[in-house]
């Protein structure tokens, strides 16, 4: 845990200083960027460049708010469904950059 906790602050220090720029601000959203910063840099540990972050929240956001659809739980595979379908791509997108981290582990290690 030591070893995270300065990439936590990290964190920290980002979102306050992103709070002290505005003039209102929406505490859900800043909750939610932190836990999505938390989430992908330290538990799975993306390296996604800074232009990368606004998009990944996005789809993010995408996946999550369709996670549930009656459409996406049959238990067979419709084809084109993850190509066809904002969730779908959204759900491509965050796999892929897994995958390509765990690409990255293999080839260099850790």
């Amino acid at each position: 845990i030591g070893a995270a906790l300065p990439a936590i602050q990290e964190l920290s220090n980002h979102q306050v200083d992103k709070l002290l720029k505005e003039d209102t601000i929406q505490m859900e959203e800043v909750f939610n960027e932190f836990t999505l910063d938390v989430a992908w840099k330290q538990i799975l540990g993306l390296d996604l460049k800074e232009d990368d972050v606004p998009e990944f929240r996005k789809v993010v956001h995408q996946w999550v708010s369709e996670i549930m659809n009656p459409i996406l739980l049959v238990p067979f595979r419709i084809p084109g469904l993850m190509k066809l379908t904002k969730v779908g791509r959204a759900r491509t997108f965050i796999v892929s950059k897994i995958e390509e981290k765990l690409d990255k582990l293999e080839k260099d290690g850790p």
